[in-house]
């Protein structure tokens, strides 16, 4: 992961672990998920409730990653958190009414 615009990792390692897809990162062997706060992060060294991901095609192409809170599932969204300064957009869990990211899978052979 990285700052938007930034080339951050592109190539993920897919696992699954009771039916619920994880994304784990090779380089530094952490997996992608979100902390309390619904923050998207990738710090993670276990596949769990907050690294469960589920991925969803898109009529229009790509995919939406969809996480586990709770007992249901939430949207894998854009938040932008306006200052004086600056515009940050950061990656967290939203209502279905939020701007969402697109995802691209691309299988790669080793």
């Amino acid at each position: 992961m990285d700052k938007p615009g930034g080339l951050g990792t592109f190539k993920w390692r897919c696992v699954e672990e009771k039916g619920w897809m994880g994304f784990k990162d090779p380089a530094s062997a952490q997996y992608l998920g979100y902390h309390e706060y619904g923050l998207l992060f990738c710090r993670s060294p276990h596949h769990r409730n907050n690294e469960y991901l589920c991925p969803r095609m898109r009529p229009e192409g790509g995919f939406v990653l969809l996480v586990r809170h709770d007992d249901h599932l939430r949207l894998l969204g854009v938040f932008a958190n306006e200052s004086e300064s600056e515009i940050r957009r950061k990656f967290r869990i939203m209502d279905w009414s939020s701007e969402e990211i697109v995802w691209d899978f691309i299988e790669v052979q080793h």
